[in-house]
């Protein structure tokens, strides 16, 4: 697990730690983005409330179809709208793309991070209705 105070990733690390590290997400929690680095450098996004059966099924899938494995994992904190900050994840990271940012694996990495801290921010705030705290 990354040892920095980070208050968007619950867990990054190797696939294989995941039931030991994160539970199910109960509705009431919403769920998790989960943000997948392949053995071959590409990367996977899925919103899921299970993030054990997902990285199962991915595993088994790879297995049976000779697909590339899982390296590296990061799951979110839980969150109400998991698809839509997984959607607003994809469409800031689409906006990377399309302006022609380098996009290697540890930069790719790197651009997730950043653009989730700025979603997550936006959705705690929303969620906690403080932003008369902000107008003041």
């Amino acid at each position: 697990m990354s040892a920095s105070k980070n208050t968007v990733w619950l867990y990054e690390g190797p696939p294989e730690q995941i039931a030991l590290c994160v539970p199910d997400a109960s509705p009431a929690q919403g769920g998790y983005v989960m943000v997948c680095e392949l053995q071959n450098e590409e990367l996977r996004m899925f919103a899921t409330r299970f993030p054990t059966k997902c990285v199962a099924n991915w595993n088994s899938r790879s297995d049976r179809f000779a697909g590339a494995k899982l390296r590296r994992v990061l799951i979110s904190v839980p969150i109400i709208p998991y698809e839509r900050a997984k959607k607003a994840l994809i469409q800031q990271l689409a906006q990377d793309v399309d302006s022609k940012v380098d996009e290697s694996s540890s930069n790719a990495i790197e651009s997730v991070k950043k653009h989730a801290n700025k979603i997550f921010m936006v959705r705690a705030i929303q969620t906690t209705n403080i932003a008369g705290f902000l107008q003041q």
